[in-house]
C-alpha cells in the first residue's frame, strides 16, 4: 500500500498542470533552432558577461530537452526547470541588449519578440 502512495506522489510531482504547461510554452518564445544557435554563439559573444552564468546555459539545454518531450514524459527535474524559466521571464528586466536580455535568450525567451 505504501508503494501505491509513493507512485501517486511521483506522478503528481512530474505532471505539468495546464497553467504551468501554458505559461512555459508562452515564456519560451524562441524556436528550437534559434535557441540552439544562441546557445552555440552566446559564450563567444564579446559582450557576453565576464563570468557567464553557466546555470543559464545549462537551463537553456534543459529547455531544449523539455521542448522535445511530450507532456506526459516530463520528470520532476523538468517541472522544476519549467517553473524556474516561467519565474525568470516574469521577474527579470527586459532592457534591450543588457546582460538580463542575454540571460533570457539563454533560457529560450526573446523579450523583444512580440507576443502572438
Amino acid at each position: 500500500m505504501c508503494g501505491g502512495n509513493k507512485e501517486v506522489s511521483t506522478v503528481a510531482e512530474t505532471w505539468a498542470d495546464d497553467g504551468l504547461w501554458h505559461d512555459f510554452r508562452r515564456a519560451v518564445n524562441m524556436s528550437m533552432s534559434a535557441l540552439v544557435d544562441w546557445l552555440r554563439i552566446a559564450p563567444t559573444d564579446p559582450d557576453w558577461e565576464v563570468h557567464p552564468d553557466p546555470a543559464g546555459l545549462w537551463t537553456g539545454y534543459r529547455v531544449l530537452n523539455i521542448l522535445r518531450k511530450q507532456r506526459g514524459e516530463l520528470d520532476a527535474e523538468d517541472i522544476a526547470v519549467m517553473r524556474r524559466v516561467v519565474e525568470d521571464v516574469r521577474t527579470e528586466p527586459t532592457s534591450e541588449y543588457s546582460a538580463w536580455h542575454r540571460r533570457l535568450l539563454s533560457i529560450g525567451h526573446d523579450p523583444l519578440k512580440k507576443a502572438a
